[in-house]
């Protein structure tokens, strides 16, 4: 049907005219709820919008207030051993008398060898090495002269050192004290003597007479002070060392343990020779303990002196001392063949009759040699640890302001939070 034919109905008497008075009350109710609730939304985003920029401006603050560190942060410098320049003085303990694998060009009464405990620990270490050491060496030897052997020398070791040097490790006294020779007079026939080249029942006899000791006053003298005839001893070696390796630091190491103390001596004794002038001639003494029991613990105690006085030298020089006795006490010449670090004693005659101890008797063998670089190697590792370092100029940065604005931050957050919550609440129940 078209427009004009549409039928006009009065909403009167119908009963409508109710109906369309409450559809007007309702849209009205419906606009005002949605009028508060646009209010609501558009007070809510601009709360937001508030803790938004306050956010924002405290942060940024904060960066801009905090100092630039980026360069300056604490970085880890790795100062390991690796590439320092090491210098190894001293006597055979050092160069490895009775090792194989001899040091090419060098000189052979010097006795090194690629694998005594210098070349050791220089390998373990990854260390630049210089061996200077040579058999035979006493503290003169290191300070100004030449050790000299048939035609040939050895030139001072302290002339090895320069202010380059990074590490410096030395063995030596024993050869000013004699100790050598003090062994070589102490062999003998049986457990309680005779002595092989003397007239007495053991060398201590020999050694202290009417309670002085021969062999201790050469400790507080000759290995100490040195003699008057040329510069030597302890003290002076080492000063030695310290003008000539400013920058080094020096590690003396201390013989291990040769005659074992009263409490490692078996029950049976230590000698194991039964030596007699026919075996001498024949030169079939090897791999023995000729000493009795005595001199067994008196040169033991000549030991622990010389050990306690080279001590005394290396800490007063500001030196690191590494004493050996004590971890080697169940070690000695004495302890059986496979717990023992040191060779025994190998004996011959000299055509003119003398005795003439083997080169590597009562030194260290290939277990004791490593067990001296296992010894020394972890102390030298000790002075040159890896290390976290702030560049020179430069502070730390600033933990603790940084800590302190953040709690600022957080604190002010919840102020705001709190703050637009109970704003809502207003709004709606005034909507309402």
């Amino acid at each position: 049907m078209g427009r004009a034919g549409r039928v006009q109905l009065p909403l009167h008497g119908l009963g409508l005219e109710v109906h369309a008075h409450r559809s007007a009350g309702r849209a009205r109710g419906v606009g005002h709820r949605v009028r508060g609730v646009r209010e609501v939304l558009l007070h809510r985003g601009r709360d937001v919008r508030y803790v938004l920029a306050l956010i924002l401006a405290v942060t940024v603050s904060l960066l801009v207030a905090a100092p630039a560190h980026g360069a300056s942060l604490p970085a880890a410098e790795g100062q390991s051993t690796h590439g320092l320049e090491y210098v190894a003085l001293g006597d055979s303990f050092s160069s490895g008398l009775g090792l194989p694998h001899p040091v090419s060009n060098s000189p052979s009464f010097c006795h090194r060898s690629t694998i005594n405990f210098p070349h050791r620990v220089a390998r373990a270490l990854g260390l630049t090495l210089k061996d200077a050491t040579c058999a035979g060496a006493t503290t003169s030897n290191v300070i100004s002269s030449p050790l000299k052997y048939g035609k040939g020398s050895s030139p001072p070791q302290s002339g090895s050192l320069n202010s380059q040097t990074d590490v410096v490790t030395i063995t030596i006294g024993g050869n000013d004290l004699g100790f050598v020779d003090a062994t070589k007079s102490c062999v003998a026939l049986g457990r309680e003597g005779p002595l092989l080249l003397a007239k007495a029942p053991n060398c201590r006899s020999l050694f202290v007479r009417d309670s002085a000791d021969e062999l201790s006053q050469r400790i507080d003298s000759a290995v100490m002070n040195g003699t008057d005839a040329y510069p030597s001893g302890l003290e002076k070696t080492f000063a030695t060392i310290a003008k000539k390796a400013p920058h080094a630091r020096v590690f003396v190491i201390g013989y291990p343990t040769i005659m074992p103390d009263p409490a490692h001596i078996p029950v049976g004794g230590c000698f194991n020779a039964k030596l007699t002038g026919t075996d001498l001639a024949d030169a079939h003494a090897v791999d023995i303990f000729p000493f009795t029991d005595t001199d067994t613990s008196y040169l033991n105690s000549i030991e622990q002196k010389l050990d306690a006085a080279t001590g005394t030298a290396a800490r007063a020089a500001g030196f690191t001392y590494i004493s050996l006795l004590r971890s080697t006490a169940a070690n000695s010449a004495c302890a059986p063949a496979k717990e023992r670090f040191l060779n025994g004693v190998s004996i011959d005659r000299s055509a003119s009759g003398s005795v003439v101890l083997r080169a590597g008797s009562l030194h260290p063998d290939d277990l004791g040699t490593a067990f001296l670089a296992d010894a020394v190697a972890p102390k030298i590792a000790a002075a040159f640890p890896a290390k976290t370092t702030t560049p020179a100029g430069s502070p730390a940065f600033p933990w603790a302001p940084i800590w302190v604005s953040a709690a600022g931050v957080l604190v002010l957050c919840v102020g705001v939070i709190v703050f637009v919550v109970r704003r809502r609440r207003r709004s709606t129940t005034t909507t309402s």
